[in-house]
């Protein structure tokens, strides 16, 4: 590239006008971002419990499992522990339709299906 032909290097003005056109157009940046975001659980529930089945009525626990912490193993208990849980815990909320993996209230560890 010669001296005379420079890059065109965008003005914070030019990037305010464009802001503001995209905001007029689309909605919101922020509302957009939201609804992408990965951390937003309404929209990333609906697309994970697709096709995935409900607790029966009859069943009231579920039972999980989880590896051994550092400390277990340390000390010799390094086998996978199984825990059974109530199935208002281990559903997703409003549903009976459990969770892949939750964690537990009490002792704050990762559980898994």
């Amino acid at each position: 590239m010669s001296a005379t032909e420079q890059a065109y290097t965008p003005t914070l003005a030019d990037q305010l006008t464009a802001l503001r056109t995209y905001c007029a157009r689309y909605g919101t940046i922020t509302e957009d971002a939201a609804r992408r975001k990965p951390g937003n659980t309404e929209h990333n529930m609906k697309k994970s419990l697709i096709g995935r089945l409900p607790v029966r009525e009859e069943i009231t626990e579920c039972e999980y499992h989880r590896p051994p912490t550092k400390a277990e193993i340390n000390r010799g208990y390094g086998a996978t522990h199984y825990r059974t849980f109530d199935v208002a815990e281990c559903c997703h909320p409003g549903t009976r339709i459990k969770k892949r993996w939750f964690i537990a209230q009490d002792d704050g560890l990762r559980y898994y299906e």
